[in-house]
């Protein structure tokens, strides 16, 4: 008897793994980065142990562009 596939939990600060964790990393760097634009103050905390997904990476790369911290 196979179980049902639950829908992933629905956080609105936090968010856990495999449940697409990195769709939420991707928005927080583009709102510092939009909030850095705007006043210049900013930074950008980020702890991985293996950075593999492009698209967090591009985003990474895009705030950086900008001058963006990442402390």
């Amino acid at each position: 008897m196979e179980q049902p596939v639950a829908d992933p939990p629905k956080y609105q600060v936090l968010t856990a793994s495999p449940h697409r964790i990195e769709d939420m990393v991707i928005q927080n760097i583009q709102k510092v980065k939009a909030h850095y634009l705007k006043t210049g103050h900013g930074h950008i905390f980020l702890k991985v142990n293996s950075l593999t997904d492009v698209d967090v990476i591009a985003a990474i790369y895009d705030a950086a562009q900008v001058a963006c911290r990442f402390v």
